[in-house]
């Protein structure tokens, strides 16, 4: 999803769905000169995937960023996604 000013892109998000209710935002990037667009780039494209089906959006995979962490638990998430590790012994 790309937001633009005019015909100038200045944000962008791209995700991915993996169930039917389920869409993982791989990344988001919007001009820093521009108050407010990312807000607004995260809800039109959460409007937008709702009103394809989707009911469940993960902004961005959790990376262990303290920024990123404080960033998405501001966005009031209904729940979290368990996190596992996968090895062969």
């Amino acid at each position: 999803m790309g937001l633009y000013v005019e015909e100038q892109l200045i944000g962008f998000t791209i995700n991915e769905p993996n169930y039917a209710e389920y869409v993982n935002c791989l990344f988001a990037h919007t001009e820093t000169s521009y108050v407010g667009a990312s807000g607004l780039l995260y809800q039109q494209t959460g409007i937008l995937l709702l009103e394809e089906g989707h009911r469940y959006l993960n902004m961005q995979t959790d990376m262990g960023l303290r920024g990123l962490q404080l960033l998405k638990l501001s966005l009031n998430p209904t729940f979290f996604l368990k996190k596992w590790l996968i090895s062969v012994h």
